[in-house]
């Protein structure tokens, strides 16, 4: 469209050359596709992410609510937003980020994933609550707004780097102290274990062989992180004493976490005690279950699969097949019995040495398996 058209269409008595330079920079600011090269000059910092977040009338998806003078109720509204941030305790902060995980948002998040999507550290004010309070429900956020890609990030990514941002803005000595106390009087179990894992990476520790940073652009010393894994095994111990384990996210990587930081094997007899409870040890089972999505010119779909060579490093290869031949599939539901296929097949594989962490080894598996017959 010429806006220039636009523009010239104003009242006679407005056409003079100062109204339509105002009007150009009225509707620019309002649509800044609008700007044409005569006023390109016009110095509004902003792009295409930031209209969502401030409201902006710009936005596809906010546009509506400025015409229907109406917020949808799976949108943060701004009053919302204004009453979170208007807390001064972490207990506050909690309570209000229990209530919006219990609201349904848009694309399937709740609107407590949306409020840490649409903040920055320049929109709280009590900086160190809310700090606190991100330790204290972080377990729930990130349960109920999961992470399934890393184009659909879930509460954990931003969570962590909210902690990340808020942590830069102190001196490196009182960061490990902090910690400290947030986690000891936190709630959360993953939490923890998902931040020292990201710590551990800029040390070059971790998955894939990360490239370490310089020990200046570190977040914590690794003294820091060694003090710190102590009082996350202290609070997974204290989790599984009070019978809360079960219910935490990721629980695999706690799990291994536990076992890799302890200085016992807690961590294998939790999981063999639990053994004992079918349910108990469904869940179990279930938390080492990943799913990838795979797509090509004939099928699409979602693969689940078990990483037979993880799972074993806290449980003997002995004890899980025993647990699971110990469970009958005629006594559970349908999702429960198909874990349990997904154990026997993942079993199957291994023992014909096939990459049970590749799940395109999964879609082959009966070329593979039948071919490992055929050689036997």
């Amino acid at each position: 469209m010429d806006y220039e058209e636009l523009f010239q269409t104003l009242p006679s008595d407005e056409k003079d050359e100062e109204s339509i330079e105002n009007a150009k920079t009225i509707v620019s600011y309002l649509f800044p596709r609008a700007r044409s090269r005569s006023f390109s000059n016009l110095q509004i910092r902003e792009n295409n992410q930031t209209y969502n977040k401030r409201r902006r009338i710009c936005d596809p998806e906010v546009i509506d609510h400025y015409l229907r003078q109406v917020v949808p109720d799976d949108k943060l509204r701004i009053d919302e937003f204004d009453s979170f941030h208007s807390h001064d305790n972490k207990e506050d902060y909690a309570s209000a980020f229990e209530d919006l995980v219990e609201q349904g948002g848009e694309h399937g998040r709740t609107k407590a994933n949306q409020l840490l999507d649409q903040t920055s550290l320049n929109d709280i004010e009590n900086v160190k609550p809310f700090f606190y309070s991100l330790f204290i429900v972080g377990d729930d956020l990130i349960r109920a707004d999961p992470s399934y890609s890393a184009l659909d990030r879930g509460s954990n990514w931003v969570i962590l780097e909210f902690i990340d941002d808020i942590l830069e803005s102190m001196v490196r000595d009182v960061r490990g102290g902090l910690l400290d106390e947030a986690i000891s009087e936190g709630d959360s179990v993953y939490l923890p274990v998902f931040y020292i894992e990201s710590t551990l990476r800029e040390h070059g520790v971790g998955g894939g062989d990360p490239e370490p940073l310089e020990k200046t652009q570190r977040m914590l010393t690794q003294s820091q992180i060694d003090s710190l894994k102590n009082v996350v095994v202290s609070k997974i111990e204290q989790a599984a004493d009070e019978n809360q384990l079960e219910s935490v996210p990721n629980l695999d990587r706690v799990l291994l976490k536990w076992e890799e930081w302890s200085t016992s094997n807690q961590a294998k007899e939790w999981v063999s005690d639990v053994s004992t409870d079918t349910d108990s040890l469904l869940v179990v089972l279930n938390s080492f279950i990943s799913q990838s999505r795979y797509a090509s010119a004939y099928e699409s779909g979602t693969q689940s699969f078990v990483d037979i060579e993880y799972v074993l490093k806290i449980i003997d290869l002995s004890d899980l097949k025993e647990w699971v031949s110990s469970i009958d599939k005629e006594d559970l539901e349908k999702d429960e019995a198909d874990l349990i296929r997904i154990y026997e097949k993942g079993f199957e594989l291994y023992e014909a040495g096939a990459a049970t962490d590749d799940p395109s080894t999964w879609r082959t598996s009966e070329r593979i398996l039948d071919s490992g017959s055929e050689e036997s």
